[in-house]
């Protein structure tokens, strides 16, 4: 609770008394606040609602959760005024809030008039700023849970799970670490088999994970705090654990801590930390994007694969953290555009800034977005559907090979045509492939030379290396996955 306690006596912001949902000054500078007043665990949840310019530098934290269930409902108290709240974000707000002091926090479902178009496509714009100028991003994981329990016995293992991470990453733990000796073992104490691989695999499952809002939640603020029923753990641990993981031969002394893993085997002992180290480091990736050049087509299908409510929150979920030089064409206010609309412009776009036509490139499988044109990229993704998007696969042979040398360079369309289904281009026609030279589906080489032996080394077999690459980089992972055949090398041009 100290990372939580040193912010709540700093925090400076005033409240307001009047309607808490009220309009705001002005949606491109104005944020509302929530100040959680004192309380126990058994009462209920009172706060008030504050109006404040980010010019003025206010001190707060961030909320980072997910909505979950939508017709699981509570009650909260805003400026005396009884307000309908999901589970999830009671959840919360009890766990950040202190017996004796008030809290100020940022959260959207209150913060946000969610009636409001208008409002929304402002503050989604702002969201670099709520995020980025926060003291500390609260990311709530919720109650814990390991294999159905919530005993007692779940919190041991989970404490158990977070003090692990905590020696991988080579960071101060508990001094009682949850487990008896050295290490921690297969089996608990209880019997009941609650390890702490079965929690840190429990903590990974949570629905976090797999939403797209949450990625620039937590990449955005300068430190972030994981809370987890009642522990807590800095997202740096975590993600210095995660990096340790696929290391290990650097930190030989942390080699031992693999064994809460209990999959895994002495030839690839890392082969069952990718649930874990997966969807970490692809969020490491991210909070470099804003030090590097990377085109937006690359980061928006980096993500593609996690879920929103709506499908332009495929966009707009991580719109603070795109490249917005890539994407001329594109406001936040477009927010409001028909969906089919959107992705049209947003291909555009992509089209035109990148020059060529590398965003045609990769998608395969179901289309989940109703009339979009079938050179549009659908970023909404069938919940469903396997992995049949090989993008990245392409993208390499893309920067490796061109059938187009000494041929005029590409034009993109100057503007969008008033007929979206269309995409008018210039072109040479040619008859049908032969004869390709190598297939870089199973082309090892071709990894080892953008860096990717080492991420993928004890992840899998020599043979499977490409499909395991594939899942690497865009988060996926699981049992039973079946291999996509994509006959994309061969037809006509």
């Amino acid at each position: 609770m100290a990372t939580i306690q040193k912010y709540r006596e700093r925090s400076n912001v005033q409240r307001n008394t009047t309607d808490w949902n009220a309009k705001l000054p002005n949606p491109k500078t104005h944020i509302r606040l929530l100040t959680i007043l004192p309380g126990r665990q058994i009462e209920e949840l009172r706060c008030t609602c504050s109006t404040i310019s980010l010019d003025d530098r206010p001190k707060y934290n961030a909320l980072s959760y997910v909505w979950g269930n939508r017709e699981a409902k509570a009650q909260v108290t805003v400026n005396g005024v009884q307000v309908t709240i999901n589970k999830s974000l009671a959840g919360a707000l009890r766990r950040i809030r202190h017996e004796r002091e008030p809290t100020v926090i940022w959260a959207d479902a209150l913060c946000i008039n969610q009636d409001d178009e208008d409002e929304k496509k402002y503050q989604i714009d702002l969201m670099h700023r709520i995020y980025g100028e926060c003291e500390n991003c609260l990311v709530w994981m919720g109650d814990i849970v390991v294999k159905g329990d919530s005993s007692v016995a779940a919190e041991l293992a989970a404490r158990a799970a977070l003090n692990a991470v905590r020696i991988i990453a080579g960071q101060p733990h508990d001094q009682d670490l949850g487990w008896p000796g050295q290490y921690p073992v297969a089996t608990s104490v209880d019997g009941k088999g609650l390890t702490a691989g079965a929690a840190l695999q429990s903590m990974m499952d949570c629905e976090w994970w797999q939403r797209i809002w949450t990625v620039q939640e937590v990449c955005l603020p300068p430190k972030a705090t994981v809370l987890w029923g009642p522990l807590e753990i800095s997202f740096q641990t975590i993600m210095d654990g995660a990096s340790y993981m696929v290391q290990p031969d650097e930190h030989p002394q942390r080699n031992n801590i693999f064994d809460l893993f209990q999959e895994g085997t002495a030839m690839y002992p890392r082969l069952h930390t990718s649930p874990y180290t997966i969807p970490v480091l692809s969020i490491a990736h991210a909070r470099l994007w804003n030090q590097s050049r990377t085109d937006s087509l690359y980061r928006l299908w980096r993500f593609r694969d996690r879920r929103s409510t709506y499908p332009k929150d495929k966009l707009f979920g991580i719109w603070a953290l795109l490249n917005k030089a890539y994407l001329p064409d594109i406001k936040p206010t477009d927010y409001v555009l028909d969906i089919v609309v959107l992705f049209s412009r947003l291909m555009i776009s992509l089209l035109r800034s990148l020059d060529s036509l590398k965003p045609l490139i990769g998608w395969r499988g179901e289309r989940e977005t109703a009339g979009l044109p079938t050179w549009v990229l659908d970023l909404a993704q069938p919940e469903d559907s396997a992995c049949t998007s090989d993008f990245w696969t392409h993208d390499i042979a893309w920067r490796q090979f061109h059938a187009s040398s000494g041929l005029p360079p590409f034009k993109p369309p100057a503007k969008q045509a008033e007929d979206l289904t269309l995409l008018t281009l210039n072109g040479i026609r040619v008859d049908k492939v032969a004869t390709i030279l190598m297939d870089l589906r199973h082309t090892r080489e071709c990894l080892w030379r953008h860096g990717f032996e080492d991420a993928l080394k004890g992840q899998a077999g020599k043979d499977d290396i490409m499909y395991q690459y594939n899942n690497l980089i865009q988060g996926k992972f699981g049992e039973n996955r079946e291999r996509v055949t994509d006959e994309s090398w061969h037809g006509e041009a």
